[in-house]
């Protein structure tokens, strides 16, 4: 007996019933970063160094530098004090 659903409510069936897991952060398969790095990042960009060359020093766009920063990527490593 099938029913028929998203692909949306498929994967939220996976997750709950433990056939798939969360991957985030460094675990995710196409993460460039890791944790280490990206409070390297936070601590460059609070130095005064442009969100333009941090990606180019760590090869990713400044998009995601700005994410990083402005706490909407890699929210689960706190920023350094």
């Amino acid at each position: 007996n099938l029913e028929y659903v998203t692909p949306s409510q498929n994967m939220q069936h996976a997750f709950k019933m433990g056939l798939r897991e969360k991957c985030y952060g460094a675990k995710h398969p196409h993460a460039k970063l890791n944790e280490s790095k990206v409070v390297e990042i936070r601590g460059l960009y609070k130095s005064g160094l442009s969100q333009v060359r941090i990606g180019k020093i760590f090869s990713v766009d400044s998009s995601v530098i700005s994410e990083i920063v402005n706490g909407k990527l890699w929210r689960h490593v706190p920023c350094a004090a």
